[in-house]
């Protein structure tokens, strides 16, 4: 505030969250999503489990090379298919700059 004035600020900010849940999500947090459909486990399938302490050395290299990656690029303004718009071109537009 500036005396009795509001002054607003645009600050640059991009900050990616990642929710799990069971059933739908409200319609204010799904509006404003990717969302990515997943399903249980089948009985006869079978995974690792991740353990930070033993796991972490083997992704080291992968690490790397995306730190290598991310300092050598420049994210740009991709071009948005049509009917991308409003909150949806909000939540695409970070992804298709990367994958331009």
């Amino acid at each position: 505030m500036i005396g009795k004035k509001v002054v607003t600020e645009e600050i640059p900010a991009y900050c990616a969250v990642a929710l799990a849940g069971l059933g739908n999500l409200p319609d204010t947090i799904a509006s404003r999503s990717i969302l990515i459909d997943m399903r249980r486990r089948a009985p006869d399938e079978r995974v690792e489990p991740f353990r930070h302490r033993l796991h972490s050395m083997q992704a080291q290299s992968i690490k790397d090379a995306l730190v290598d990656w991310c300092a050598g690029i420049s994210l740009g303004e991709p071009d948005l298919p049509q009917g991308i718009e409003d909150r949806d071109a909000d939540c695409w537009e970070p992804l298709l700059a990367i994958a331009d």
